[in-house]
């Protein structure tokens, strides 16, 4: 659980990345026009750009707050992540691939706060 490795007096930190993936799908559609929704979403060819983007807001969170411990898998440790990003305005879409629009945004979600010590 969260609660055995953050220590929550200290505070905790949801650091997020939103990535622009219709965006990319867009690009994908004008360089392979033969391609279908599907081929056009796919993670394969963009989630190593959006992991790289979050792993520099991890590091930046790390650097700036005073944070010594960030996990990219917040579901690991108990926590509804769907809930907690609605909690703070941000409503994800689990539907995939979604209806195509430049418009969609797929995020990265990480927790940062300080170990909890025994």
């Amino acid at each position: 659980m969260l609660s055995e490795v953050f220590d929550f007096n200290s505070g905790l930190y949801v650091i997020y990345t939103a990535y622009k993936v219709g965006e990319f799908a867009e690009r994908m559609r004008v360089r392979h026009p033969e391609w279908n929704n599907r081929q056009c979403y796919n993670p394969r060819y963009w989630q190593g750009i959006a992991r790289r983007l979050h792993r520099g807001e991890e590091e930046n969170a790390l650097a700036s707050t005073g944070i010594d411990m960030v996990t990219d898998s917040p579901e690991a440790y108990g926590v509804d992540v769907d809930h907690m990003m609605k909690q703070i305005g941000i409503r994800l879409i689990w539907g995939w691939p979604p209806e195509h629009s430049p418009d969609n945004v797929t995020y990265r979600v990480s927790i940062g706060g300080h170990r909890r010590t025994l």
